[in-house]
């Protein structure tokens, strides 16, 4: 098969990119997609209008404001980047292939993939909270239209994604994979260890309650792609790779073949993501031991950047060109991050969402929570408490008011039920003309 870069030289017609968002993490994907030769930003929003003329300004592009479909879909015809404060133009073109969400918006930016899959755009998700919390949703949808949806590629889910594929293919049994949390020591000044006998037989672990929720989402968001588990707390900081290793039960896994995944405590001098994989054949043990990786049978691959949006845009290529997917939910909604107290909470109290002063958020896999409903922290923020709830304590969709149809909420439940397993006949896949050669050839 032609490489990626060689086929998007050979396209006729570049392909055609909307991006959603002109933050930090959207500025930087127009400009990536900019940059690559074949790709070319069709049109980029932002609710702040002035945000997204600043970005087309400093790409230095012709760019004309568009107020409806038809002035969006004449502008791209004609070749001129679109601007736009109106998300629901750009959902409901025919004429893009690929749209990436980088909103901050959670519901919203559920909303926006959903209508763009329905619109038989390919949608790439940079919104990590949308991402995980409406995910198997979208999966269901973009397969009954014969179009992609992925993750996007620049995360830590998505290189740990990268990583776990490379190393299932050797035929080693994935243990373990994470992102480090550099600098844990410092991140918590006084180093909060806790008694966890319930969820081990070890006795003291570190407190992660307290890391960036953030990056929690990320791993939950893999987990229901590799249909991982929470790991148990780990015993110590990491500060070299073998540290990896013995922080972590790792024998549990290999009984249930389940991995685990974490966010992993680290010292100042690991970054990026890892992944312990597990063999007991003696002839590839005896290799890995040669290249410096260990006695085994445990061995950790690491990777020590995620490159954000300057890797990002290889999932789109290949969701344009194979119909492949980075990575997505098709496990179903198997992990959240669901709100705890963070201390002694009163009937009344408004929750003030992730990383705030009321919640914190714990990665945990939805089976957990059987016997009541769990609040993803994700769509927590602003809802009122209807009892008192104790810290360290869940707080259940029963202790909080709210809507059942309100968009967070409805497109949540929808996704609890999606089925991400069933594939449609590719019957309206976006196929275009230049692509039949190369998906002949597979």
């Amino acid at each position: 098969m032609m490489p990626l870069k060689k086929r998007l030289l050979s396209l006729k017609e570049d392909i055609r990119v909307a991006v959603i968002g002109c933050g930090r993490k959207g500025k930087g994907i127009i400009y990536q997609v900019f940059a690559t030769p074949g790709m070319r930003p069709v049109v980029i929003v932002d609710h702040h209008i002035e945000k997204a003329v600043a970005c087309a300004k400093w790409l230095n592009r012709d760019y004309e404001i568009v107020r409806s479909l038809e002035g969006l879909d004449r502008a791209i015809e004609r070749g001129r980047l679109a601007v736009t404060d109106n998300a629901q133009l750009v959902v409901s073109s025919e004429l893009i292939n690929v749209m990436v969400e980088c909103t901050d918006s959670i519901a919203e930016g559920g909303a926006h993939a959903l209508k763009a899959l329905q619109h038989h755009q390919h949608v790439v998700m940079m919104n990590a909270k949308a991402d995980l919390m409406y995910g198997p949703l979208l999966l269901q949808v973009g397969n009954e239209q014969g179009v992609v949806y992925s993750t996007c590629d620049g995360t830590p889910a998505a290189a740990l994604q990268n990583l776990i594929d490379e190393i299932d293919l050797w035929g080693l049994d994935i243990v373990l994979a994470g992102a480090f949390i550099p600098n844990f020591d410092n991140v918590l000044p006084t180093l909060k260890i806790v008694r966890e006998t319930d969820r081990s037989q070890h006795g003291h672990h570190i407190n992660t309650d307290d890391i960036d929720t953030d990056i929690k989402i990320q791993m939950a968001i893999l987990a229901n792609s590799i249909s991982g588990k929470a790991a148990t707390q780990p015993t110590r900081v990491a500060h070299t790779q073998k540290d990896v290793i013995t922080a972590y039960d790792l024998h549990l896994v290999t009984q249930d073949i389940v991995p685990m995944v974490d966010c992993i405590p680290s010292g100042e001098s690991l970054n990026g993501i890892a992944v312990v994989a597990h063999t007991d054949l003696k002839f590839q043990q005896e290799l890995l031991r040669q290249q410096g990786l260990g006695e085994g049978p445990f061995y950790v691959f690491h990777r020590p950047y995620v490159a954000g949006h300057i890797e990002s845009t290889a999932c789109m290529m290949e969701a344009y060109f194979n119909g492949t997917a980075r990575l997505h939910p098709r496990h179903g909604m198997k992990m959240n991050v669901f709100s705890y107290a963070k201390k002694d909470l009163k009937r009344g109290d408004i929750l003030d969402g992730m990383n705030g002063e009321k919640t914190i958020g714990r990665l945990e896999r939805i089976e957990d929570h059987q016997h009541y409903a769990g609040l993803p922290i994700c769509i927590s923020e602003g809802l009122k408490l209807r009892a008192d709830v104790a810290k360290n304590k869940p707080i259940t969709l029963d202790d909080v008011s709210y809507d059942a149809d309100q968009l967070a909420f409805s497109l949540y439940f929808r996704a609890l039920q999606a089925n991400t397993q069933k594939v449609i006949p590719n019957k309206r896949a976006r196929v275009v003309e230049e692509n039949l050669p190369y998906i002949i050839s597979m």
